[in-house]
Parts: structure tokens; sequence; C-alpha cells
């Protein structure tokens, strides 16, 4: 059944992608000279272009080389060029149309029908690269987003919001020294399913003895590690986290891209593991993790350093507890289901905060009904591509940023890293820096 629904569901984006496509081709076709030979080169240029992505994704199955990688990142370039060029083609009709009943092109235009078209042609081409060669330098700069929490098993409020403060990915910083201890002795050890983790030395539930009065969480989602992940900007995203002396480290799933084959190949997982908190480094699955084999991306992490907590809570300091829920695909990909909030929170110390990761911010209503103070999130990546913000602001509650659902504090970050294009256009890549103050009020 799963198999069936894989090929329709890929048959239909394959059947999207080539009709857009064929779309873009037209229309191109149709303002250049009939007898030009400028239309054998633009037939040539562009089965290139279109085939390059589904050719680099075949080819990276059997060959991990620099010729999959070359076409990988030609047709991720080409996924960011088609939407804008849609865009522009779109509008262009839709103005011919309101043209046939109220004119509004010059006449002019009109009557050097052939010219207009062949200007239109270079015009929307020059305007598309400008703007997804922008979109990609905009992926080099990361910006650091610091907001202050004040935190309980009461769920006290926001204490604000301190402005943006920017800083160049790749502005680098010596490691903090390890000299914490976490719940879990050991990052990278894996927490079990539906299991919870206690520091063996953690008082009992309701004293206060050495308790923390505030951490400083760095929060980072959508790393997508993977063949269009360059080495040495992952190694500048962990000198710059690492910079920021956080207390914990807290990755929102996708940590991979898809396949771990690009990962491993690449040893990519040699600069995550230097990521370094005096409470550990820990993450929680993405969807992404399931499309490319759950089993093998957590082994993978766990190897580098990473405490992948799946459905399962650990308590931390005998301060707070951090709960990581599977993704929500978890019954998609291997017919298994997540636990359910109620049972995942149930028994908890009430005084201490609750913070919740779940790559997918879905049911932020039954969060804060089941306990969760915090709740961490990413996937949206706010869209990633203009306009496509619109939609995900219409499809979840809480599309970037900080917020609050009954009573629950909300951060949904955009993502540090990109998928499909490499590029970003209305967002920024971010790392978020919390600092939360941990009170008994």
């Amino acid at each position: 059944m799963r198999t069936i629904a894989f090929i329709i569901f890929y048959s239909i984006v394959l059947s999207v992608y080539l009709l857009v496509n064929y779309y873009i081709f037209i229309r191109g076709w149709q303002a250049l000279p009939a007898a030009s030979r400028v239309r054998n080169i633009y037939l040539a240029l562009f089965l290139f272009l279109s085939l390059a992505y589904v050719a680099g994704r075949i080819l990276e199955n059997y060959w991990l080389s620099p010729p999959a990688t070359f076409l990988l990142w030609t047709g991720s370039f080409w996924l960011g060029a088609m939407v804008y060029f849609v865009l522009f083609l779109v509008v262009i009709d839709i103005v011919r149309l309101v043209n046939l009943a109220v004119p509004v092109i010059p006449v002019t235009w009109q009557v050097n029908a052939a010219k207009t078209r062949l200007v239109l042609f270079w015009g929307v081409t020059a305007a598309v690269f400008i703007i997804i060669m922008a979109a990609h330098v905009n992926t080099w700069f990361t910006r650091v987003n610091e907001i202050d929490i004040s935190l309980s098993g009461n769920r006290t409020a926001l204490a604000g919001q301190a402005a943006p403060a920017e800083y160049e990915a790749a502005t680098g910083g010596e490691a903090p020294p390890a000299t914490g201890e976490a719940a879990m002795p050991g990052s990278g050890s894996p927490v079990p399913e539906n299991e919870a983790a206690t520091d063996p030395g953690d008082p009992a539930p309701g004293e206060r003895s050495g308790r923390m009065a505030n951490v400083t969480i760095a929060l980072i989602s959508d790393i997508h590690l993977g063949s269009l992940t360059p080495k040495h900007r992952i190694s500048r995203m962990v000198e710059r986290i690492n910079s920021l002396n956080p207390d914990i480290i807290l990755l929102a799933g996708d940590i991979l891209d898809e396949d771990v084959g690009p990962v491993i190949h690449r040893d990519l997982g040699r600069a995550i593991e230097n990521l370094s908190a005096p409470l550990g480094v820990y993450g929680i699955t993405g969807n992404h993790e399931y499309i490319g084999g759950v089993d093998e991306a957590a082994e993978y992490l766990t190897s580098h350093g990473i405490t992948l907590i799946r459905d399962s809570v650990i308590k931390i300091n005998n301060s707070f507890y951090i709960a990581g829920r599977e993704d929500i695909t978890i019954n998609r990909f291997s017919g298994r289901t997540r636990k359910s909030l109620d049972k995942l929170l149930e028994g908890l110390d009430d005084s201490l905060p609750v913070i919740l990761m779940d790559h997918q911010p879905f049911n932020l209503e039954k969060a804060a009904a089941a306990g969760a103070d915090l709740f961490l999130a990413g996937h949206t990546h706010h869209g990633q591509l203009w306009p496509f913000n619109l939609i995900t602001r219409a499809i979840y509650t809480i599309s970037r940023g900080k917020g609050e659902v009954d009573g629950m504090k909300v951060y949904v970050s955009n993502g540090i890293g990109t998928w499909g294009p490499p590029m970003r256009l209305g967002s920024r890549p971010e790392i978020v820096l919390i600092r939360a103050s941990l009170n008994d009020s």
C-alpha cells in the first residue's frame, strides 16, 4: 500500500515538474525568432537544465562523484529559477489577457511584437539570474536571533525579546570546554524510544538543591547535511555556535538532508561532532531523516556526538526537562505510531519547566494542554523562497519566530540550511540563542 502511495505521489510531483518546465520552455521558444540559431542553443540548454536535478539524484544513488554533484548543483539552481520564471511569465500572460478587454499594452509594443518578445525574453532571464544569485548569496550570512525567556513549571511569560544580533556566518570562535554534566552522561548516547532519562544523582522531585537559575540554549534546525552542503560552511557554523558559549545545544530535526551516503562520503559528521556545550548536544528526528532512512541516520548522528531524543524525556541537572518527539511522518515511512503527548509528558515533576522539541510545528494547542512550557520547532524554512512564505503562514499557526499558544511559549526557527534550491529569499538562515530564566514562581 505504501509503495503504491509513493508511486502516486512521485508521479504527481514529476508531472507537475514537467508541466511547469514545458510552460517555461514554450513561452521562451515563442519569444525567439523562428529562423534563429539561438533556438537550437536554447533547446539544448533547456533540456540540460531541466533534467540536471533528476539525473544528479539518479547518478548519486550509483556513483557519489563530482559529476553527480555538478548535476545536483546545476539542477538545484534551476529549481529556484523555475519559481521566478513562472512568476514573471504568469504576470506577463495576465497582462496579455487583460489587454484583450482593456488596452493596457502600448501600441508600439504590439506593432513591434517580435522585438517586444525578444526584449522580454532577455529582460526576464536577466532578472531571474539576478534574483537567484542574490538569494544564494543570502544563504552565506547567518543571523543570530537572541531572545530572553522566563520559564517555570507554571509557564511564566516571555520576559522580552532583544533586538536580533546579526553576525556573519564566517565569524569564528573557540569552542568552550565541556565542563558541565547532563542527565544522560556521554554526548552522543541515544535515548531509547519511549523511555525517560534522569540523572541518578538528581534530588527527589520537589527538592530545589542544585537547580540552575538560568540556562542558555543554542537552537538550530534544518541543517540539511548532504551533497549540496559546503564543508567549510558547516565548520564555520559550528565555530559560530560554539563561540556563543551556550549551556546546551538543541537540533530541531532535519539535521541530514536525505540519504546518509553523501554525508558519510564527504565526512560531514567530523565538523558536527565538534559542537560543544557543557550540558550536551541533543537532537530530534525530522521528516528528512525518515525520507533517507531513520535508522541509518540515527546511527550516524549518535556516532558523531549528538544525543537523539526519540519519543522520550530527559531531565537536565534537576532543573528542566527536554522532551523530544519523533517526526510526524513516522507512520508514513515506518508504519509505527509516535507516542501521544499526554503519554510522553506524564509523571514529570510539575515544578520543572518542560521544553518540547517537535520538528514540525503542528498541534501546538495539544502540546500546550499536555503541559509543555516551551515548544521548539523548525521545518517551515519560512517558505525559503518568496512567495512561499505566504503559504507557510497560511498552513502553520506560527511560520517562524516567537509566539504563544494557550500560555505555552513557541519558537519556530526558519532554519540554517536549505532544501532543494541553495538559496533563500524572504528569510535569513539563523541560529537562535535563548537565554532562559528558570524560576519557581
